[in-house]
């Protein structure tokens, strides 16, 4: 088997392949048998050590390190980012992480890293206008320009600035590079806009040149196709995502959705809906809402009342409610 070595450690080789995990203990036994390599074996070791997701006290400890045993620009700019991306993941020290992260992008201008976390961090904080400057400084660099351009589409998207999104959505796909993550953009900017036809040609082509299952895209196709009344081609496109994900209760409620309005009935939907609730393991959060209301719906109209008030109350703590703030709000039934 191939393996593969660091320069000037002739004592240390992997495996070709050799998980992290199994890289991270070789370099920690390392830098106690050979401390004369301290700086060559951490400069490999921090990075591998936040990729593991070890304590981020160790990462720390280790980018102080770095950065007290080498005055290399190399060193010091991953000592420092290293350092910023505990402070912002672990600690939520935003303020500390930005200035971290800045500082990084004065020794290398170019650090696409930097520009990702920026914008993650500026997106927990809510400042999406900070988000999109970082996306728009990342696009001045020619390396970086059509990935900062996708970045900026997509925030562009979430602030509902959706001719400005199109625009940078189609020059990334005339670059070709992101074209994936480009035309999947210009789906969902279309399917705010109300052109399904657009939006479906779009999800149909990130479909098509798409590597790996990805249940989205033909979930894209069926919704487009259900918006524009066809249901037997949105049920087909559906039945190709949930094939993928079988566990896609967007896609098991539109089935259930579908099958009400073409039967006239529950007969054929309500499986659709229990599916969903079960393979959720009945989760709370907002993709599940429709699930439970149309079961409650389902069971309200068979006049099931348990079941229609265990729906019911699934319904309402997906809106963010507790237990003790349905009770009070069923007390003025």
């Amino acid at each position: 088997m191939a393996m593969t070595g660091f320069h000037g450690l002739d004592y240390l080789s992997f495996e070709e392949n050799l998980p992290f995990s199994e890289q991270c203990k070789l370099l920690e036994e390392a830098l106690i048998n050979h401390p004369e390599d301290e700086l060559v074996i951490i400069r490999h070791l921090l990075p591998i050590n936040h990729i593991c997701k070890n304590p981020p006290e160790r990462t720390l400890e280790l980018a102080d390190k770095l950065i007290l045993l080498s005055n290399d620009d190399y060193d010091v700019e991953t000592s420092l980012f290293h350092r910023a991306l505990v402070l912002f993941e672990h600690h939520k020290n935003y303020d500390e992480a930005e200035a971290l992260f800045f500082k990084v992008l004065e020794i290398e201008p170019e650090h696409s890293g930097v520009f990702d976390r920026l914008i993650d961090l500026y997106r927990e904080k809510d400042e999406l206008e900070k988000a999109l400057q970082i996306a728009a400084r990342m696009s001045k660099f020619k390396r970086l320009k059509y990935y900062g351009l996708m970045q900026r589409g997509q925030i562009l998207l979430e602030i509902g600035r959706l001719d400005e999104s199109v625009s940078d959505f189609q020059m990334v796909v005339a670059d070709g590079t992101y074209a994936l993550h480009a035309h999947e953009g210009l789906g969902k900017c279309y399917l705010m806009m109300r052109n399904y036809q657009a939006a479906m040609e779009q999800f149909l082509k990130a479909h098509e040149i798409c590597h790996y299952p990805e249940t989205l895209y033909p979930y894209g196709v069926g919704l487009c196709y259900q918006h524009l009344n066809d249901p037997y081609r949105a049920m087909k496109w559906y039945t190709i995502a949930l094939a993928i994900n079988p566990l896609m209760p967007e896609a098991l409620n539109n089935m259930a959705a579908l099958h009400h309005e073409l039967n006239n009935g529950w007969e054929e939907a309500v499986p659709f809906l229990l599916n969903a609730a079960k393979l959720s393991n009945e989760a709370i959060n907002r993709k599940m809402q429709p699930v439970y209301r149309n079961l409650w719906a389902y069971y309200t109209n068979i006049l099931d009342h348990d079941k229609a008030e265990y729906y019911k109350r699934l319904n309402m703590k997906c809106t963010g409610l507790d237990d003790d703030a349905i009770d009070f709000f069923e007390s003025f039934d």
